[in-house]
């Protein structure tokens, strides 16, 4: 294939544009011509299909709607909303409803316990949902106020670990009934996790004392610091991946990201875009993406090379404000704007509440989708049917061929744009060309094949759909050989009167 023609308009001659780039995507400019965009590799679809969204939270009977929903777990099979007014719980068998207690506040943190109760963060402290039912709020631990829970941890003997981003320095830890103010840490802990071995490890939000700085992890009846000797970009730590699969730890702080392998050298990341790193995650695949919630998208460290993608390449928005692995190989993004799915090939957007979406969790068949201000929503991913394409044309001139096709789907019956297409031509290289259905390209004389092929916003692939296209050879038109044959008469008239002279002059 030497180059691709595409109609301006079905009423008008076809256009030729430049010969394809690897991956390159047919951009329409203005009304009427198409032309190819740089090539990106991530073609976006954007999903406008309200259908999609199920507000959750609130019920309609839940104090305070709309909601601001900072957290959710799953327990005994029922969900936990943490909210801006309070717990919010669905059953397997009811939906969200509010969880009646004297202490209806702010929550920010959630955590199981190992006896099957769940502990809240609170503005104001904790609560306490046990087991059996019973609830109970904790304002003052060692008679000090708690204030602003942000931070909870289970360890790996069952020890409730407590925080906070901003109410006071170090931690406290709840074993056997007593409760334990942790010496050896005295920065704001804002974030703990546990990794693999069952260490637990703490991100502080402080520039104060060396002793509260960066992240931090317990072991030995003893406080670490993740990095001996080195600093990091910024000690202010928004998120710590404790190990990836090769053992490397992962920062992500107020400056940018940082990778910590052992001994004393910390890896930083100064080319990387947007500096405040809000999210890490290591995927299953090796893969580790990071969010940048100060507009810059999202990187991708995978076989040693750094990817980065932000709007033109498939984000609802820059603003990344989480990241979860959903099924092999898939991967969502909350953001200011909307969830964003990736699948290694393509981006969806999936556009539904208005504000900041954070956080998520993964359920079955769908994604519970936290936002900061319009409740919390069910978002419908359990789409498995592929489409299918049709042929509607196909034709062939001199040189040239053409097809044209629709593509059907059941969920996006009504929102046909949503759907990507790519071509072939001949088995040779896939040519995406977006949601446009129509496609030609000069060839050369003879029997052509191009395969088309549909992709829906969740990945579901049609089967390769063949249209055979026989392009004839150059004609010659009658007029054509009148005119040559008068020509060559006219060349072999002159040839033998020129000979003819020769003959004479010598004679």
């Amino acid at each position: 294939m030497q180059g691709v023609f595409v109609r301006q308009r079905h009423d008008e001659p076809v256009t030729r544009v430049a010969p394809a780039p690897a991956g390159a995507v047919l951009a329409r400019i203005g009304n009427l011509a198409y032309r190819y965009a740089a090539a990106p590799e991530t073609p976006r679809t954007d999903v406008e299909a309200p259908d999609l969204w199920g507000l959750e939270v609130p019920a309609p009977d839940y104090p305070g709607a709309p909601a601001t929903v900072l957290a959710a777990v799953t327990m005994r099979g029922a969900v936990y909303a943490a909210t801006a007014k309070g717990l919010a719980v669905r059953s397997a068998t009811s939906g969200f409803e509010p969880i009646r207690t004297a202490d209806a506040r702010r929550i920010h943190s959630l955590v199981r316990d190992a006896a099957g109760g769940l502990w809240c963060g609170t503005e104001k402290g904790l609560l306490h949902l046990k087991k059996d039912g019973a609830a109970e709020s904790i304002h003052h631990v060692g008679g000090q106020p708690l204030g602003v829970v942000t931070a909870l941890g289970i360890d790996h003997a069952g020890a409730l670990w407590v925080g906070s981003g901003s109410s006071f320095r170090g931690v406290w830890r709840l074993t056997g009934g007593r409760w334990e103010k942790m010496q050896g840490l005295d920065g704001f802990v804002h974030r703990m996790s546990r990794d693999n071995a069952g260490v637990l490890w703490f991100a502080t939000l402080d520039d104060g004392p060396a002793a509260g700085r960066g992240a931090w992890y317990f072991r030995d009846n003893r406080f670490f610091p993740a990095t001996k000797n080195v600093s990091l970009p910024s000690m202010r730590v928004y998120d710590v991946v404790a190990r990836d699969p090769r053992g490397v730890l992962w920062f992500g702080t107020y400056e940018g990201l940082a990778a910590f392998g052992g001994g004393d050298q910390v890896r930083l990341y100064p080319d990387l875009p947007g500096g405040k790193v809000f999210c890490v995650m290591a995927a299953r695949n090796g893969a580790l993406w990071t969010g940048y919630q100060r507009g810059a998208g999202v990187s991708r460290l995978a076989g040693g090379q750094w990817t980065h993608f932000d709007r033109k390449d498939g984000l609802c928005d820059d603003r990344v404000w989480s990241i979860l692995e959903g099924r092999p190989g898939v991967m969502w993004f909350a953001t200011a704007n909307g969830v964003a799915r990736y699948d290694g090939v393509a981006w969806s957007c999936m556009r539904g509440p208005k504000s900041v979406v954070w956080p998520m969790l993964h359920e079955g068949d769908a994604l519970l989708v936290g936002t900061l201000g319009d409740g919390l929503f069910r978002l419908d991913i359990s789409d498995r049917d592929a489409p299918r394409i049709i042929i509607e044309d196909s034709d062939a001139a001199a040189g040239q061929l053409y097809v044209r096709w629709r593509g059907e789907d059941a969920r996006f019956a009504t929102h046909p744009g949503e759907l990507r297409f790519r071509v072939s031509v001949n088995s040779g290289d896939w040519i995406t060309v977006g949601s446009h259905r129509e496609f030609q390209a000069d060839a050369k004389p003879g029997r052509h094949v191009v395969s088309i092929q549909a992709i829906d916003p969740f990945g579901n692939a049609s089967t390769f759909v063949d249209c055979e296209i026989t392009v004839p050879g150059q004609a010659w038109s009658y007029t054509s050989l009148i005119v040559g044959g008068l020509g060559f008469l006219i060349v072999v008239i002159i040839l033998a009167a020129a000979r003819r002279a020769r003959l004479k002059s010598r004679a």
